[in-house]
């Protein structure tokens, strides 16, 4: 990446640095067993947002070596495939009885969380849908979101999750959409209802700026929505359940410059994605001095668009 000329200040590397993983019990054994993994992990500082595909007594143990070795650990609360995986509109009962499950799991294993987080989107099945019917998937998605309904019990009944999680003496956190910052700013809730997205008062909300989904108009998703965002999600560099062309090195050192210019809180999609293509080396060794290129002009207008379309959406929603 070429350094820029102007009055913009150099980015700072973000106090806090991490990476989700999201992988099967095997998986994560074989990558959290690899001693130059974990090296790298502690002279990065860098922590794990962990998503709980099981809570079996081997990740568990897994979990706790890791923590041993001063790595700090997010968990990331999913649910089974069947039951939708993410937190959506419609598996509330199906999330309150998981996270139930994991306050005993962590007690029994006497595992050590900085956060614990939910990740706000619609059902698994359904963005499966989405990437073979587009058009069918959204019209379905448009036509839902006249329920405010469902919307609104969807709302009291993960505020109540959160509560728990904050009476069992957890710091909360949620996973969003950009399009949740949309509504914010217009004061709305039109892409709430439409992508199964929550904005609720967690601790930390963390803002999914991952640019592999936009093909032309990435470079400016980061540009856009991180002047509003505390605490930011980069990717995807692989792993997870899109097929789609992954971050090249330099497009996630661009996006994690951009980041850093206004959050302090930067995790990248996924560790396993960095391991396989060699990106820990890379950021042991980054220069986070450099300026950030900003997006060309056509791209900078994405989160304008949104927002026009959002307050044009909840006249007719």
């Amino acid at each position: 990446m070429g350094l820029r000329s102007g009055c913009r200040s150099a980015v700072l590397k973000p106090a806090r640095l991490g990476f989700f993983v999201e992988l099967s019990t095997p998986e994560l054994l074989t990558l959290l067993s690899n001693e130059a993994v974990l090296s790298a992990l502690v002279r990065l500082r860098a922590g794990l947002t962990v998503a709980l595909l099981d809570l079996s007594d081997e990740r568990a143990r897994i979990l706790k070596r890791v923590s041993d070795r001063g790595i700090p650990l997010s968990a990331w609360v999913l649910v089974d495939r069947a039951d939708g995986y993410f937190a959506t509109f419609d598996n509330a009962v199906q999330v309150d009885r998981r996270v139930g499950e994991f306050l005993d799991w962590t007690k029994a294993h006497a595992l050590s969380w900085e956060r614990v987080g939910l990740d706000f989107e619609p059902d698994l099945r359904e963005l499966q849908r989405l990437m073979h019917s587009p058009w069918s998937t959204l019209a379905g998605w448009l036509r839902r979101s006249r329920n405010n309904a469902r919307y609104q019990r969807a709302r009291n009944e993960y505020a109540q999750i959160l509560d728990r999680l904050k009476t069992a003496g957890y710091q909360t956190e949620t996973f969003q959409f950009p399009l949740v910052i949309d509504d914010r700013l217009t004061g709305n809730s039109a892409w709430q209802r439409i992508v199964s997205a929550l904005h609720l008062q967690a601790d930390v909300e963390t803002v999914m700026l991952y640019s592999s989904l936009l093909g032309p108009f990435a470079h400016g998703l980061v540009t856009s929505y991180a002047p509003h965002a505390a605490s930011i999600g980069i990717g995807s560099t692989g792993g997870g359940i899109d097929p789609l062309p992954k971050l090249t090195w330099p497009e996630l050192e661009r996006d994690l410059l951009l980041a850093a210019e206004h959050a302090s809180d930067v995790r990248i999609f996924s560790l396993e994605g960095c391991v396989e293509h060699d990106f820990l080396t890379r950021l042991e060794s980054m220069d986070w001095q450099q300026l950030p290129v900003p997006p060309a002009r056509f791209s900078r207008s994405l989160a304008s668009a949104t927002r026009l379309l959002a307050r044009a959406l909840s006249r007719v929603l």
